[in-house]
């Protein structure tokens, strides 16, 4: 029996070493825990600060970037509505180039026809002056010939 109260003793002091252990590792859990609850609090206190500025950035983040895309598309729109005036531009500048291409054409051809005719002119004026100064030449001729007539007879009477 001494064996077995031995045993008991022993068995007591066991569980009287167990539950002081057990209470001291309680009492060190509890202390872990509540360490561990504070800074767990902590953390997600700074992770809500966290996340909050995170969703603020990206939020201002998100509206700079829809500015940049609205100016873009203003300055897309702008450029596409200067590249149409240069094309229309462009159009009549060619369409210019030609009515200008064909007025020096006509211009060219009505020169050409006044050069002709201005040599035809010219051509028709020195005729008409031939014809006038022969005319005229034969015209003084019949009137001197008259002229020397009158006074051939003149002499003839006078003898």
């Amino acid at each position: 029996m001494n064996d077995e109260k031995q045993m008991d003793q022993n068995h007591l002091e066991t569980i009287t070493q167990l539950e002081k252990d057990k209470e001291k590792y309680e009492k060190q859990y509890k202390a872990l825990y509540d360490r561990n609850t504070k800074e767990e609090t902590e953390l997600r206190k700074t992770f809500s600060k966290s996340h909050n500025i995170y969703k603020d950035i990206m939020a201002q983040y998100d509206n700079e970037l829809k500015n940049h895309t609205r100016d873009n598309e203003k300055t897309q729109t702008e450029f596409e509505d200067t590249v149409h005036e240069l094309n229309y531009m462009k159009e009549e500048y060619h369409m210019l180039l030609e009515e200008k291409r064909k007025r020096d054409t006509i211009a060219t051809f009505m020169k050409k026809k006044q050069d002709q005719q201005n040599e035809k002119m010219d051509k028709l004026i020195r005729a008409s002056e031939y014809i006038q100064a022969h005319w005229r030449g034969m015209l003084d001729r019949k009137i001197a010939e008259k002229a020397r007539k009158k006074s051939k007879k003149k002499r003839g009477k006078k003898k």
